[in-house]
Parts: structure tokens; sequence; C-alpha cells
């Protein structure tokens, strides 16, 4: 008898929008709909190019892609991951993170085994990138008086009276 898992999986993010180096919380649901369980489930969650993930524990990355595997899923059940990642400060435009799962065994319905999420990336209001070119004023002289400084006397050798007054004895 042929075994057939039909298995699915979402992913959503905790943000619409978000500021070079924020953070965005993801999360993917693997979820098995039977009628039998589900072996040697893997999981590839492709990042964009412009996050660093924070590798969620038991998972593996190799280049932009999250490689994570669950060795048994029982019918009915749900298993999810969840991971964070920052965004690089020179990012822009659409975030688009894309999840696949796959398994051993044969899936009915191969169109639920893809999922994706977009994040729009927004400038912060407090600076743009890249950060404007502004000319600096020319700094000015500034010109500080030479200390004094204060010799003790008995460094000094005693001079005849007749030279520290200017007259002869």
């Amino acid at each position: 008898e042929m075994c057939i898992r039909d298995r699915s999986i979402t992913k959503s993010a905790d943000r619409a929008t978000v500021t070079p180096l924020g953070t965005i919380h993801y999360t993917i649901v693997i979820t098995n709909h039977g009628p039998h369980a589900a072996a040697n489930l893997v999981v590839i969650d492709t990042l964009p190019a412009q996050v660093q993930p924070f590798i969620p524990f038991g998972c593996t990355r190799s280049g932009s892609q999250i490689r994570c595997t669950h060795a048994l899923l029982p019918s009915g059940d749900t298993t999810s991951i969840e991971f964070t990642v920052t965004v690089n400060l020179g990012a822009t435009g659409t975030l688009t993170n894309q999840v696949d799962v796959s398994s051993d065994t044969n899936d009915p319905d191969l169109s639920n085994n893809h999922a994706q999420v977009d994040v729009v990336v927004t400038p912060s209001p407090r600076w743009r990138w890249p950060l404007p070119t502004v000319p600096l004023p020319p700094l000015p002289t500034v010109v500080l008086p030479l200390p004094t400084v204060a010799i003790p006397t008995p460094f000094w050798p005693r001079l005849p009276r007749w030279l520290s007054t200017g007259r002869e004895r």
C-alpha cells in the first residue's frame, strides 16, 4: 500500500514594514493533514540578501538558506519553527522570504508545500540612506597662551647683590 501524507506549510512575519537595522520575527508552521505520519521532513527557508538571521536551534545555514529537519510528524499534528533576522543598514525595497517543505513520502498536493511573506523596508524617520554629504565649515584657529612655569628659587644660583640691583658696591 502506498503511504500518502498531505503536508502544508505557512509563513508569517510579525510586521509588514521595517526600518534598516530593525528586526523581523518569522514563524513557519508545518501541518501534516494525514492520513499517515510524515517522515524526514525537510524545511528550506530562503532568506532575502539584505538580512542577517539568528539561526534556529537544530537548523543549519548555507548561504542564503536555512535548513531544518524533523524526523516524524504524526497525522493531524503541526510543528513550528521561529527565528529572527536583523535588516541590514542599507536595505531598501521589499524583503521576500520563501519557504518550502518536502518529505521522503508521497504528497498528493504539492501546491501547499511553498509559502512566502513580504516585508517592506521603510526609511527611518531620523535619517535617510545614503546619508547626505554636507560640507563642514572651516575649523576656527585657536591660539592658546603658553603656560607660565614657576621654577622654585632654590634651583637658581644666588646672584651677587650688585648684579641683582644693577648697582655696584
